[in-house]
């Protein structure tokens, strides 16, 4: 019965299986229309539009709009043109997107906007956002704090597109998040962050 952010679902390759079968409710954050049109679809022809949550925005440290490459290779598509044109993709379009600090968003700690749902406070928070990790996760760090989520964050490094090309440095993110009493177990470029005070079953 947990809730689960999942920030830069994409076509819903995680939210759809966290959802199913279970009494999981995901909020699933994806920025790019053409990937939140197929998580839609994909939501749908599942029957788990009461346990997935679609939001079309971004997460990150400000409330802002700001624009939003759509690469060829859609899993590129980012904030950042230049990580969005990596392994040879180009860039096929641009959107205006707005972005949300989760800290405003979530029941208890910010005040939603007028016309914007609020969200449960998460037990697991998911990161895929192309390098942009550290952002998000200091946009969410009062919801951290107060509700000591599980976090799983795919880490950007220089070499796949991180501090070199407008991403996060990886050492810096790790020292923020010790900072903030997290244990981090990677597993390549993924990152399992548990609270060091918080046991789960």
């Amino acid at each position: 019965d947990a809730v689960i952010v999942d920030v830069g679902a994409h076509v819903g390759e995680h939210a759809v299986p966290l959802a199913r079968g279970t009494d999981r409710r995901v909020v699933a954050f994806e920025p790019n229309g053409e990937s939140a049109d197929r998580l839609a679809r994909n939501v749908d022809r599942n029957g788990l539009g009461d346990r997935i949550d679609r939001r079309r925005a971004g997460l990150g440290d400000a409330n802002a709009t700001l624009t939003f490459y759509r690469s060829t290779f859609s899993k590129c598509s980012a904030f950042d043109r230049e990580l969005a044109t990596r392994w040879g993709a180009r860039v096929a379009g641009t959107d205006r997107v707005p972005i949300r600090r989760l800290d405003d968003l979530v029941e208890g700690i910010g005040d939603a906007a007028d016309g914007v749902d609020p969200v449960s406070p998460p037990d697991a928070i998911k990161v895929d956002v192309e390098g942009h990790e550290a952002a998000v996760l200091r946009g969410a760090a009062a919801t951290l704090a107060a509700h000591r989520p599980l976090l799983v964050v795919e880490v950007h490094d220089s070499e796949s597109g991180g501090a070199g090309a407008g991403g996060a440095d990886p050492d810096e993110l790790r020292e923020w998040l010790e900072a903030r009493d997290y244990a981090i177990e990677s597993a390549e470029d993924v990152w399992i962050c548990r609270p060091k005070d918080v046991e789960r079953e």
